[in-house]
């Protein structure tokens, strides 16, 4: 299967099972088969398992880009007819399908499947109970016989009939009286998820999409009244552990807002879901007491910065935590001065001492920087305090410092390299000495040169990630090795029990598709390793037949009966080619002595009345009375030596 040769449009709506069993019908090819081309490795067989997960998570089970190539239609389009914009807007929602979608059984409103005889996504939603056009119940179950209506079955969908009785789905249609209250509420459940399975959504300048709906949903919340008296089970303790998941930066999928959680609220406060996603966060709400240092950067506090006492130069850092004091870290980009954000106090403070060290030295954090005070004052503190702040100095006030020093590119690289092992800075001083030979004032030179000290606030946790990446990047290369040459089946599961890691954590590192492609070389592997055996097959079964009814092997026959031109099979199969020749040969030697072995009889029993005649034994008569040719015995050495065994005997007696 290459492409659909006839090519038809999913309709308004449809659901994709729908559309691609229409698409299938219409090119007379099985829905099975087409599952089957596009399915992603090691993922479940059965076309009855595997098809609603072409609706409810097509992008984990399927290769979307070839389906794309089959049906001619772009893959966002294709998307569109899945629950996976509702993905969008919901990343952690996967496990929690059920409780919203009806994922077992095909649902379906009679008079519309009457009318444009197609099925609809949005029928699969359970709490849609109507069909707001026709006011009729939506079912999932056949009308006379009450037969629970597969999701993927053929029959259903069609013919448009029950697979147990073949009872038509569109007849036996009843109509309810429906109150306004309850038509209304329907109403609006309907626009909520028509909205929820559009387009998707921008999370703006949040850094996930999960703090984007927290951080909005609890701005909603502090909008609204009451909020104690709220109606919904568990609501205090959902929206405490919200606060707390911003205040700690601790992910949990019990500290999400959930579908459920949030059409639940949405619903009590009459708010359309559209009207939640529109909604835009105000800067005083990010700083208020509930998000706390969520979204704050602090000012800078070092007197000596020209951007003393503003915020405008601050960066956050996206280093680890130093320490459990502080949530979060903001570096100033003019001074490089780093501080936290104190959980206790509910302060900003210096974090790497260059403030402290000034206040001690200087006696007042009040004053500016004098460069020559600190230098006649250095003896007051530490000697590694002392060189700490030298070295900064030296960084940014060089043209005031008389010290004669050269930091090269590769003495940064070296420092840069040996900062990925640790960020304990008396630790790495003593390594940076130990390793390189420097003394502790130029160790804090190259420490505080702008481009260490960037790499540490800024790459240094993107190098530590990338670089256990390419590690776990070569456990899992080196045991897919281990798997193919042991012909053990590559799945995940698999894979993550031999490198001792967690599903999440193959899929965070971008390591699923590697695993999927080397799955997929396996597999044409497997494939190719059936076909070979097929052909063998058929090759040992050829030359029996000719073995028993004593025929000469004709290698055209083979290559007819394999399907293949003699250039294909030689090219693409030289070791079942190899195999074919030695075959023939094998079978044309034992056909060949069976020949000679019947010669042979025959010319026994020619001897034998030639002996009884009393005439001459000659090639000729022997040869002749056999009913041979006359040339036989030069042609065939084996015969020739028998029959002059044989004269010899007779002439011996």
């Amino acid at each position: 299967m290459s492409k659909f040769t006839i090519r038809i449009k999913p309709k308004e709506g449809e659901c994709l099972t729908s559309f691609l069993y229409r698409l299938a019908n219409e090119n007379e090819c099985k829905m099975p088969n087409l599952i089957e081309k596009i399915k992603m490795p090691g993922k479940r067989r059965g076309s009855k398992y595997t098809i609603p997960t072409l609706v409810f998570s097509p992008l984990d089970n399927y290769n979307m880009s070839k389906l794309s190539s089959f049906t001619g239609l772009a893959e966002k389009q294709l998307l569109g007819h899945t629950i996976h914009p509702y993905h969008l807007k919901f990343t952690h929602a996967i496990n929690l399908l059920n409780r919203e979608w009806e994922t077992q059984y095909r649902r379906f409103c009679p008079c519309c499947l009457e009318e444009k005889n197609y099925f609809k996504l949005i029928w699969q939603v359970k709490e849609l109970e109507i069909c707001l056009v026709h006011k009729v119940k939506l079912r999932h179950f056949c009308h006379k016989c009450n037969y629970l209506l597969p999701f993927a079955d053929s029959i259903t969908v069609l013919n448009k009939q029950c697979p147990k009785c073949e009872a038509f789905l569109t007849t036996g249609i009843k109509t309810e009286n429906k109150s306004t209250t309850y038509l209304k509420d329907q109403q609006r459940k309907y626009e909520d998820w028509i909205y929820l399975l559009s387009k998707d959504i921008d999370s703006g300048i949040y850094h996930s999409l999960d703090e984007y709906l927290t951080l909005t949903y609890l701005y909603f919340i502090s909008t609204q009244e009451n909020i104690k008296d709220i109606p919904i089970p568990r609501f205090r303790g959902f929206y405490n552990t919200l606060i707390n998941s911003i205040k700690t930066k601790k992910k949990n999928k019990d500290r999400s807002v959930t579908p459920l959680n949030l059409l639940r609220t949405l619903r009590h406060y009459d708010v359309r879901v559209q009207n939640f996603f529109q909604l835009k966060v105000p800067e005083n709400f990010l700083n208020s007491s509930i998000v706390e240092a969520q979204g704050k950067l602090g000012k800078c506090l070092a007197p000596w910065c020209t951007c003393f006492g503003k915020s405008t130069s601050m960066k956050r850092a996206k280093l680890h935590r130093s320490s459990l004091r502080f949530s979060d870290i903001s570096i100033c980009t003019r001074c490089n001065v780093a501080y936290g954000f104190e959980r206790n106090t509910k302060e900003w403070k210096n974090i790497d001492g260059l403030i402290k060290i000034f206040e001690d030295l200087n006696g007042n954090l009040e004053v500016d920087l004098d460069i020559n005070k600190l230098l006649k004052n250095k003896g007051e503190v530490s000697e590694f305090q002392g060189n700490y702040l030298l070295g900064y100095l030296w960084n940014y006030y060089n043209s005031t410092i008389n010290i004669n020093m050269y930091i090269s590119k590769e003495k940064q690289e070296q420092l840069k390299d040996l900062v990925s092992k640790t960020k304990n800075i008396p630790h790495l001083k003593s390594m940076a000495i130990k390793k390189y030979g420097w003394d502790t004032l130029e160790f804090f030179c190259i420490y505080h040169s702008n481009e260490v000290k960037s790499h540490i606030y800024f790459g240094l946790k993107e190098t530590r990630t990338q670089k256990t990446i390419d590690n776990r990047t070569g456990k899992v290369r080196k045991y897919i090795n281990y798997l193919l040459e042991n012909d053990i089946e590559i799945t995940i599961d698999e894979v993550c029990n031999g490198i001792g890691c967690s599903v999440r954590t193959l899929s965070e590192s971008g390591l699923n598709k590697l695993i999927f492609q080397m799955k997929e070389k396996q597999g044409e592997e497997e494939r190719i390793l059936i076909q070979k055996e097929k052909y063998r097959n058929i090759i040992e079964t050829y030359l029996k037949e000719c073995l028993e009814l004593g025929k000469q092997p004709n290698c055209r026959e083979i290559y007819s009966l394999l399907g293949l031109t003699h250039a294909t099979f030689k090219k693409n199969h030289p070791d079942v080619y190899g195999f074919m020749k030695k075959e023939v040969d094998i079978i044309n030697s034992k056909l060949h002595d069976k020949m000679i072995e019947g010669y042979k009889r025959s010319c026994k029993r020619s001897i034998e009345k030639i002996v009884k005649s009393g005439d001459r034994l000659s090639y000729i008569h022997i040869l002749t009375k056999a009913g041979l040719g006359s040339d036989y015995c030069r042609r065939y050495k084996k015969l020739r030596v028998f029959v002059d065994n044989e004269i010899s005997r007779y002439k011996d007696l």
